[in-house]
């Protein structure tokens, strides 16, 4: 401390005589001006006096100026130097809690997942298994609750699938979801018409036929996939779809025109878990399949209701998201979220292809009347064509409706354009007729079966049905952060998705019918020998196609 205040005193003292040297040569140089005779011509410069330091050295007025810009030059670079180890220790510090932020995000993220309950039937809310008004919550196993509506009696301890009554029966959960084979009616909307015109038409041809025929423009869009322009028309008097549509076809200007059909999901009744939660993965060997592929690379575009992003299973799963629904879809759907989670979940469920990317299109609205939801031909091809031009590679429609000429115009160029189409078969039973787009040819059409490999019984039987897979009591996401247990053939055409991405993660360049092929050859025959209306090919397996494709890889065959 004495040295420090020593130097400083000294350069001080420096600093001081520069100064008063600096002060001489001015004045010398006031009174040499003073002492010049009018007229002169030059000025004399005067030699400032030498200024003797305590050391006994002599400094001069050009060393006091050379050693003032030394110790400047130096006091800046000290400065600098100084600025600099400021700068490297404060960011040494935000990377430091940077990191610690990290790592208590991370740990916060694992402590969310041992946390988070598993609730069949009901809401999770503060990481508790809510169930509904007069439902009885049970516990099936270590953070594996349920949700059954039975009397107000506590669940029997030891009974793990079924409560009895006061009659003596068994009292199984369900949802608000319709029963299997039931369909919205009616099947189109009344009082709607979709009308397709050129792409080059300009819009004053569609305000020209709603003056013609006495129709209101409700929404026109044009569709890349199908290389048409599309207009939705609202019927303004008591005319029928069917009047409205024999006077639209003869018109030039009209390239076709329908009704605007209604889809609705395919999701049969909710029951009790059975011992098994996610048997399915075991049933097509998806857990082997792991070892080989995730699914990394492979895009899915989900056609649905919607998914709930912010299901802790699905956290990062969805890349982009379509509302085509609006406002007329206050939130997302349970059959879209289950859909997505049967796919990709990532936590305490695990998914058919764990790292592969979603796309969320959601085409559904919910009815007025009863409740239920519905997508519309105009929802379902706006969808489609944007799924298209995001580059999905995969589409997963587990929807039914009528056979729409639109619809299967635009699969078709869907299809011309690699892309891999799967639905659902239907579940209208056994005498139902074929439901679309699951009978269309350029279609994986895809029934359910149970933990015992029969049929789902309300599943639609037909030659259009390609290949099957587990979709009866399937514990999928639901919305609130919750589970259910879904049955339907919605959600076996689910798991053919998450296979397909598996495989087309391995073998990006298979187009849509080499990759229904390997399907088949490597499916496992049930019911009668070989391909039937009720099975299709068989159950799918992860591991076979998976082993299959590695076997031909060589040889090319599934990828011509």
């Amino acid at each position: 401390m004495n040295n420090a205040v020593t130097t400083y005193a000294r350069h001080r003292r420096r600093g001081q005589l520069a100064l008063l040297c600096v002060l001489a040569a001015v004045c010398a140089c006031l009174a040499t001006l003073r002492s010049q005779p009018a007229g002169a011509a030059t000025i004399p410069i005067t030699v400032l006096p030498d200024l003797a330091l305590q050391d006994g050295s002599v400094l001069e007025p050009m060393q006091i100026n050379w050693r003032w810009r030394m110790r400047m030059r130096k006091r800046f670079r000290r400065h600098a130097l100084r600025r600099m180890h400021r700068l490297r220790k404060k960011r040494r510090q935000w990377r430091k809690r940077r990191r610690h932020k990290q790592h208590v995000a991370a740990a916060k993220k694992r402590h969310h997942a041992q946390a988070h309950p598993v609730c069949i039937g009901g809401r999770v809310k503060a990481r508790r298994c809510r169930c509904p008004h007069k439902a009885v919550r049970y516990k099936i196993r270590r953070r594996v609750y349920g949700c059954m509506w039975a009397d107000k009696r506590p669940a029997i301890p030891g009974v793990s699938g079924s409560v009895p009554n006061r009659t003596g029966e068994t009292v199984f959960a369900s949802i608000s979801t319709p029963a299997a084979g039931r369909v919205a009616a009616p099947r189109f909307v009344a009082g709607d018409v979709v009308v397709m015109m050129r792409r080059g038409a300009k819009a004053e041809v569609a305000e020209e036929v709603a003056r013609k025929f006495r129709l209101e423009i409700t929404g026109r869009w044009t569709l890349d996939l199908t290389n048409t322009r599309l207009v939705r028309y609202r019927i303004r008097d008591r005319r029928s779809v069917a009047q409205v549509i024999a006077a639209l076809r003869g018109d030039p200007r009209v390239v076709a025109s329908q009704p605007n059909y209604q889809y609705t999901e395919q999701a049969g009744r909710q029951k009790l878990p059975s011992a098994d939660l996610q048997y399915a993965l075991r049933k097509t060997d998806v857990v082997s399949a792991h070892s080989l592929t995730r699914g990394r690379g492979a895009r899915i575009a989900i056609i649905d209701s919607g998914i709930d992003v912010t299901h802790p299973d699905l956290a990062n799963a969805v890349k982009a998201t379509f509302d085509v629904a609006g406002k007329a879809a206050a939130r997302p759907g349970d059959h879209g979220t289950a859909i997505a989670g049967i796919i990709r979940a990532r936590g305490l469920l695990r998914g058919v292809a764990p790292e592969a990317s979603l796309l969320n299109v959601n085409v559904f609205r919910s009815s007025r009347k009863n409740r239920s939801a519905f997508a519309t031909t105009v929802n379902i091809l706006r969808g489609l064509d944007w799924a298209v031009s995001r580059r999905a590679r995969i589409i997963n429609m587990s929807l039914a409706g009528p056979d729409d000429p639109l619809l299967r115009q635009a699969i078709n160029a869907a299809y011309r354009k690699r892309a891999i189409i799967v639905a659902a078969a239907g579940n209208g039973g056994a005498g139902a007729p074929s439901a679309y787009p699951a009978a269309y040819r350029e279609v994986i059409a895809v029934t359910a079966t149970d933990v015992a490999d029969r049929v789902y019984g309300s599943a639609n039987r037909g030659s259009y049905i390609a290949v099957a897979a587990p979709g009866v009591d399937i514990l999928a996401p639901a919305r609130g952060h919750a589970h259910m247990l879904q049955t339907g053939t919605s959600f076996a055409a689910a798991h053919v998705s998450g296979i397909i991405a598996l495989i087309v993660g391995r073998a990006p360049k298979l187009t849509a019918g080499s990759v229904l092929d390997l399907l088949s050859n490597s499916a496992g025959d049930l019911g009668l020998p070989g391909p039937d209306d009720t099975f299709g090919a068989g159950r799918v397996s992860a591991l076979k196609s998976l082993t299959l494709l590695q076997e031909h890889k060589k040889t090319s065959r599934y990828l011509k």
